[in-house]
């Protein structure tokens, strides 16, 4: 799990224009980001989005596939870190597929 200041996220969340009502909610996501995408999470929290890669898939690959913002690529991200055998599957889906369900988040529609 990664290490945060629990204001430090709220703040970006709401900086990002996440609902008051989703922050508490996405916070409680930020416990199961793996330790691994510490350097990209806390880059994040400062308003980077670096492009951390994992066996050949990047943050970039992820929002763009599933259409969704930073964020809830670092939460996918993990997800494939702690379950590799899970990124052929996802890049098999393609794209106007795969973006569905995440309800083509950005901007903070997370």
């Amino acid at each position: 799990m990664v290490q945060f200041n629990e204001e430090k996220v709220k703040k970006r969340l709401h900086d990002l224009g996440y609902s008051p009502m989703l922050i508490d909610m996405e916070l409680g996501g930020v416990e199961n980001i793996h330790e691994a995408l510490q350097q990209a999470f806390d880059a994040w929290l400062e308003g980077v989005e670096s492009d951390f890669t994992f066996n050949t898939l990047s943050m970039t690959t992820i929002m763009e596939k599933r259409r969704c913002d930073y964020f809830n690529a670092l939460s996918l991200m993990s997800l494939f870190i702690k379950k590799p055998e899970m990124i052929a599957p996802f890049l098999s889906i393609p794209p106007e597929i795969a973006g569905l369900h995440c309800g083509g988040c950005s901007g903070g529609e997370g």
